[in-house]
């Protein structure tokens, strides 16, 4: 009887082993992904710092030709001037610490997703270590290497 059920339950485990290889090939293929999207994100950031640097510069432009264009500056047209000015470069940096914000969240995003596929890979792994058929190999030494 005992035999009975060793010989059942190791039919029903039959297969398990490439299952849990096809898992985690998907897992691998799943990090590919993770660090694809990284790769995307720290594009994404150069990006970013560079729209940053060209807005700034094009803001700065349009102030200088602002003073060039003006015939007779005054101090209430500076004072205007340097208000509307503040303003833009106030609302750049905003723009700029949003996008960094969603980066950095991203960032961690995808940290975390490789973080987990990562534990997900290790423990497919303890599954196929320690599956039925692995058992029964050690148990009648009928391994691959046999």
């Amino acid at each position: 009887m005992r035999v009975m059920v060793v010989f059942f339950v190791a039919a029903l485990a039959a297969g398990c082993r490439a299952y849990t290889g096809a898992e985690i090939a998907l897992v691998d293929q799943a990090r590919k992904g993770v660090a694809t999207a990284a790769e995307r994100e720290a594009a994404h950031r150069e990006l970013v710092e560079r729209l940053d640097k060209e807005q700034r510069q094009r803001l700065d432009a349009a102030f200088d030709a602002d003073v060039h264009g003006e015939g007779v500056i005054t101090a209430d047209w500076v004072i205007e001037a340097r208000r509307a000015y503040e303003a833009a470069v106030d609302a750049i940096e905003k723009q700029h610490a949003a996008a960094v914000a969603a980066g950095d969240v991203a960032k961690s995003n995808l940290e975390a997703a490789d973080a987990a596929l990562v534990r997900l890979r290790w423990l497919l792994s303890v599954q196929g270590e320690y599956s039925v058929e692995n058992a029964w190999e050690k148990v009648t030494g009928t391994g691959k290497g046999k």
